[in-house]
C-alpha cells in the first residue's frame, strides 16, 4: 500500500498540522482592525446626541402636550427650540459625513431631522388649534 504525501493528505480534508514546515498550503490572513474614532468625531457624536435631546425634551418642558389652553408665545418658543435642536444635530451629522464620506452618517443626520421636524409641526399645529 502506497502512502499519500502530506500535501495530498491535506487536500483530502484532513486537518493541517500546525507544526509542519510546509507553509505552501496555509495562507496567513492579516487581522482587520476597525478604525478608531478621532476625538473630533466623538465630539460630533456628543453634539448630535445633545441636539436630539434638545429638540425633543426642551419643547415638552416649555409646553405640556396635555395642555388644553397653551399660550401661543410658548408654543412658538417650543417650536423654535425644536428647530434649533434639529439644526444642531443635522449640522453635527453633516460634519461627520464630510469627515468620513460615509453615506450612512448623512442618513444618520437627516432622517431624524425630518421625523422630529414633522412631529414639531404636528405638535405646534395641534396646540394652536385648541
Amino acid at each position: 500500500m502506497v502512502s499519500a504525501s502530506p500535501t495530498q493528505q491535506q487536500s483530502a480534508g484532513s486537518p493541517v498540522d500546525p507544526t509542519s514546515t510546509d507553509r505552501s498550503s496555509t495562507a496567513v490572513v492579516p487581522v482587520r482592525r476597525w478604525p478608531r474614532p478621532t476625538p473630533i468625531n466623538i465630539a460630533l457624536i456628543g453634539i448630535w446626541v445633545f441636539g436630539v435631546l434638545f429638540a425633543t425634551i426642551v419643547p415638552w418642558t416649555l409646553v405640556s402636550p396635555t395642555d388644553t389652553d397653551p399660550e401661543p408665545a410658548s408654543v412658538g418658543l417650543a417650536f423654535g427650540a425644536s428647530a434649533l435642536g434639529i439644526m444642531i444635530f443635522a449640522l453635527a451629522g453633516i460634519g461627520m459625513y464630510r469627515r468620513t464620506r460615509n453615506g450612512s452618517l448623512l442618513a444618520f443626520a437627516l432622517i431624524p431631522g425630518v421625523s422630529i421636524g414633522t412631529g414639531a409641526i404636528i405638535f405646534t399645529a395641534t396646540l394652536l388649534s385648541l
